[in-house]
């Protein structure tokens, strides 16, 4: 077996799905034999190797976290796991492998040559058949060769690296091998799977000519260091204009080199600008050869003797502890012996004793920070300690550390002694020496770890680095002194100076900078993220604080707090110490013994409410609170803290909390969002009524949660209502712009022939086909269907976010005339209401949906009943689908609404809700159907369009074939500017592949089965995307195509055709 061996990333991956999901790993196992799964392999598969009634299994793996990329061509498996997956079928059921392998190269013998041939390559490293491997190789070399054109032959080398990956590590190499990796690292630059012990030859002639042309060829100038510590040579490429040597290089950067140096093993290197490579021992002379063949040596003089390190100077320090700790005190000094540094024991105070020595102020202070410490000096005034001489604590690992106040100067925490960690040690005693002679903890590094912090920044560089070993990595590097720009620096921005005035006011700030003493102080105006609103002061320094909440949401803030931890002030000050959290209206007192109360008796709180704790001014015995300590917990639900860094942290515990504190001076808010309402319109009088009478309802002191049902439901009816006032049937006028009058009952003749427009979720038919009739060539489009249809251009308008699809089909179906004729052009989850009534048409002439699809729905008996209502309906209607043209309609659901929290700060960018008013965004019920988009199964609009749901398993039903038409049209999002890019990235990253922004594009096709197997197009491009299809001249000609024959012409591309029944 020769494939990509599992990651630790893999492994845990493979373990969690064979735990949370092991009914999908048969199926996967199959599935693992393809190169790349397409939509109809991952279904006919199902059918054919799975149960056939289990269509969520499709859902189940499309969104599997078994998939390393989801795209418009299909699914990929990560490789370690597809190998893993292979060999368990293999070695469990030979018969089912060899049936599984068969029916892959039946599903993709449409693919290319070249496809084919390194698929087949992962099957013959499972079964180890060699000899067919390097045929295979052969054949690639051989396309190789007969390549015509540069972006062919990068193509290729492309692929002739890809099929290397499946020879095993340390696997010989036969003489195709070789070739195939030297042209691809020749033609790309970067590494072969030649071995180390051979340099690589010349190309054969007849492969050397069929190189591309190499892009910007490197040069590297090469530099011979001596590193004494290891008494070893290091070569380090730099500049080709700055060595004493220079190389030339056939490729770009990185590029791959074979390095021998005298009596010492060969190896190959992937180098770059800055690489270091050490030779063991002190070699006269290397030899290094590039990947086409040329090689050159270089002669290498010895020093006459190896130079020393240079010996540190001895430095002199006091180390200040108390009496408790004079044994860890003792060790403490003869470590820092050891390490070069004089360090006389002293304990707290001993240092205005009357030697001379002990009162000279240049003499630093090191002092001892442990737990005994911290209680004896909790509270003490800095006078005690320094005595203005410089001064640094070493604080123990096991130690809080000090408030401020409590200490001055920097801080280093102290190795633990007993460790077998030299280097830890090394690296904290050298940063005690530079604080020793220059005034900082920056340390001096030696020539070794110079050695070591390149290696680590490469092996930093290298993608295939785990993230438990970058963090490990991270850490090092902070311990040798982190070279890498802005990383490890605190930087500090300086305001005008002068005493801040203190404040009370609605902020939450971020502080940025500490630790220190901080305040904040309130601008004029409203307060929106971003703004200035505050300098914090530490020491004489100012820094500048944020404001962390969004625009429209109140937040509070009271007194003074602390960047690392929250702290009591001198009562003299009299300000008060502050929690801030971002929260919600309402007030709840908390009385001395910690326990919340509630004006009216003891009220349930949501899991949503945050708590604020403001502490008042107080006796020195006061606590001491830090972020992330647990603080509070609340009936109903536990509050949340937020830490400096803007994490949330669950707060389990009131007590110690007002441990010192009067009765009385501890108070604890609760608030909600609070939203202004629009008077003049009925929608938004309908939701402020709703939230009125919804806190009617709740427990007194506490207002009820908006985004509990009642109000929800409300939210989504009042942006139905303002996009569609009234739903129904509406004639759509041919004309400059798209004009719509309602079409009454009986207006439409039976056996009408109707071109009928769906638009999509939170949509209307101006929101979604508006472009039809403003763009010039689309205008003529329309008028074409006018004429085609006899005027009978119909939209249906529904209410999408509160009411279920179903039922909304049911209303469409009850609308339109008996025997009608439909051509339908549905547009996002208008498309999904077409494919309701594509069931007028199954296959055979059996009814609609059968009992057993009506039982999907057993645990929402009002959908049931629509369904059942619905079937009766088509039956009795006997509806004709002619032509069903979908257009990014998510057959297979979205994962938008599970993933909506990336997606929120960009969903004014995303999203086109054209018929919003200011007025509804300004009464809050968008906002909190938003916040309500983190739990998606709020909805029934939304809910049903989550992969898995039961809408998502009887749209997709298995076995079911209908004689209706299917033209699929689907899209991918493309950026054209750098900051459209970045937005992208955060979109692919939740969909896992190509989208239009809002639908997975290999979502976009799906439905029953189709008898006359339909057709699919695919458009790309900056232009494209969820809410644009319409104004793309390309779209719109492939629907005209669609419209005028069944046939895939032009645009359009077959889908396969099933032979199975229902």
């Amino acid at each position: 077996m020769s494939w990509q061996e599992l990651s630790a990333h893999e492994r845990r991956t493979l373990d969690a799905v064979r735990r949370d999901a092991p009914e999908t790993l048969p199926l996967a196992r199959v599935l693992a034999l393809a190169s790349r799964i397409e939509p109809l392999l991952l279904r006919n598969a199902r059918v054919r190797f799975a149960s056939p009634a289990d269509t969520e299994l499709e859902s189940l793996l499309w969104f599997s976290p078994l998939m390393r990329v989801r795209a418009r061509d299909g699914l990929r498996l990560h490789e370690g796991i597809a190998r893993s997956l292979a060999e368990e079928l293999l070695a469990q059921d030979p018969p089912r492998f060899a049936a599984a392998w068969q029916f892959v190269l039946d599903h993709t013998a449409h693919w290319s040559a070249v496809e084919r041939i390194l698929q087949e390559l992962r099957h013959c490293a499972l079964i180890g058949d060699a000899a067919r491997e390097r045929a295979l190789r052969r054949e690639l070399l051989r396309r190789v060769r007969r390549a015509g054109d540069d972006d062919s032959r990068v193509g290729l080398a492309r692929r002739s690296r890809e099929s290397l990956a499946y020879l095993a590590p340390g696997q010989p190499l036969d003489d195709e091998a070789k070739w195939l990796g030297q042209y691809a690292a020749a033609a790309l630059g970067g590494s072969s799977r030649l071995t180390d012990t051979e340099p690589a030859t010349s190309l054969p002639p007849e492969l050397a000519d069929c190189l591309p042309a190499s892009y910007k060829p490197a040069s590297l100038g090469i530099e011979v260091r001596h590193d004494p510590v290891h008494a070893r040579l290091v070569l380090h490429f730099v500049d080709a204009d700055g060595g004493t040597s220079k190389i030339d290089l056939p490729t770009s950067l990185p590029a791959e080199l074979h390095i021998a140096a005298d009596g010492q093993p060969a190896a190959r290197h992937t180098v770059s600008l800055g690489t270091r490579i050490a030779l063991d021992g002190m070699p006269r002379s290397v030899r290094i050869t590039t990947i086409d063949g040329q090689h050159q040596v270089l002669s290498i003089e010895l020093p006459a003797a190896t130079p020393s390190i240079p010996q540190q100077p001895s430095a002199h320090t006091w180390l200040s502890h108390v009496p408790e700790d004079r044994a860890l005190a003792e060790r403490v000094a003869k470590w820092l012996s050891d390490s070069g540094i004089r360090a006389t024991l002293r304990e707290e105070g001993e240092l205005r004793g009357a030697s001379t020595e002990a009162q000279d102020p240049t003499i630093p202070l090191l002092r001892l920070w442990t737990r005994q410490a911290s209680a004896i000096w909790a509270g003490s005034p800095e006078t005690e300690f320094g005595g203005g001489r410089p001064s640094l604590i070493l604080r123990a690992a096991d130690a809080e550390a000090p408030a401020p106040g409590q200490g001055t100067g920097e801080m280093i925490t102290l190795p633990d002694l007993d460790a077998a960690q030299p280097q830890a040690s090394s690296s904290v005693a050298e940063q005690l020496r530079a604080w020793l002679l220059r005034g900082d903890v920056t340390p001096t590094r030696l020539p070794d770890q110079e050695a070591e912090i390149s290696a680590l920044l490469a092996e930093l560089d290298d993608p295939a680095t785990e993230p438990p070993r970058r963090l490990a990595i991270g850490d090092r590097l902070a311990e040798l002194g982190d070279p890498r720009p802005g990383v490890g620096v605190r930087e500090v921005e300086i305001a005008a100076e002068g005493q801040p005035e203190f404040f009370r006011t609605s902020a939450t700030v971020n502080l940025r900078d500490g630790p220190g003493t901080e305040h904040a102080r309130a601008p004029a105006g409203p307060l929106r993220r971003g703004t200035l609103v505050a300098a914090a002061a530490r020491e004489g320094d100012w820094r500048k604080v944020t404001v962390l909440a969004e625009e429209r949401v109140p937040t509070d803030v009271s007194g003074w707090v602390h960047s690392r931890f929250l702290h009591r002030l001198d009562p003299a000050g009299g300000f008060d110490t502050s929690l801030m959290i971002l929260s919600r209206q309402s007030t709840i007192e908390c009385d001395h013994g910690g326990k919340l109360v509630l004006p009216e008796g003891d009220a349930p709180l949501s899991a949503n409410d945050v708590l604020q704790a403001s502490i008042a001014a107080c006796p020195n015995e006061g606590p001491t609170l830090r972020p992330c300590q647990e603080i509070a917990s609340i009936t109903g639900g536990k509050a949340q803290l937020l830490a400096d860094d803007g994490s949330p942290c669950l707060l389990d515990s009131l007590s110690g909390l007002t441990d010192g504190f009067p009765p009385g001076s501890v108070r604890f808010r609760v608030t909600r969002p609070h939203y202004a309402p629009e008077p003049e319109a009925s929608a938004e009088r309908e939701w402020t009524e709703a939230r009125e009478t919804t806190n009617e309802h709740a427990p007194r002191g506490v207002s009820a949660d908006p985004a509990a049902s009642p109000v929800l439901e409300i939210a989504a009816r009042t942006i139905d209502r303002k996009l569609v006032p009234e739903p129904g049937l509406f004639r759509c006028l041919a004309g400059d712009g798209l004009e719509q009058t309602r079409i009454e009952a009986g207006e439409l003749s039976p056996g009408a022939s109707i071109l009928l427009l769906l638009p999509g979720l939170a949509a209307n038919a101006e929101g979604s086909f508006s472009d039809l009739w403003t763009e010039d060539r689309n205008g003529r489009f329309i008028d074409e269907m006018a004429s085609r249809f006899d005027g009978n251009i119909v939209a249906f308008n529904c209410w999408s976010l509160s009411r279920h699809p179903v039922a909304n089909a049911l209303e469409l179906a009850r609308a339109l005339p008996a025997g009608a004729r439909l051509s339908m052009i549905g547009h996002s989850t208008g498309g999904l209401l077409a494919e309701l009534l594509c069931r007028s048409q199954v296959a055979g002439g059996s009814q609609p949906f059968t009992d057993e699809e009506a039982d999907l729905f057993s645990a929402t008996p009002a959908t049931r009943q629509a369904l059942a209502a619905l079937s009766k309906e088509l039956t009795t209607k006997q509806l004709v689908v002619e032509r069903f043209i979908a257009v990014g309609t998510p057959f297979r659901g979205t994962l938008l609404f599970q993933k909506i929290e990336p997606l929120l700060k960009l969903l004014p960018s995303l999203v086109k809700i054209a018929s919003l008013g200011s007025s509804i965004l300004a009464s809050g019920a968008v906002e909190t159907l938003l916040k309500a988009l983190r739990n998606p199964s709020d909805l029934v609009g939304i809910e049903a369009i989550q992969p898995g749901s039961a809408f998502m398993r009887l749209i997709n039903y298995p076995s079911v074939t209908v004689d209706a038409d299917l033209s699929a049209i689907t899209g991918d999002a493309e950026a054209s500017g750098v900051l459209a890019k970045l937005r992208l990235l955060v979109v692919d990253k939740v969909f896992g592949g190509d989208n239009d922004l809002m639908v997975p594009t290999a979502s976009m096709v799906g439905g029953a089965q189709r008898a006359s197997g339909g057709r699919v197009a695919f458009f790309q491009g900056p232009h494209i995307n969820h809410f644009s299809y319409f104004r793309d001249p390309g779209v719109i000609e492939a629907i005209a195509q669609a419209m005028q024959s069944p046939q895939a012409t032009g645009r359009w591309a077959p889908l396969a055709r099933s032979s199975s029944g229902r």
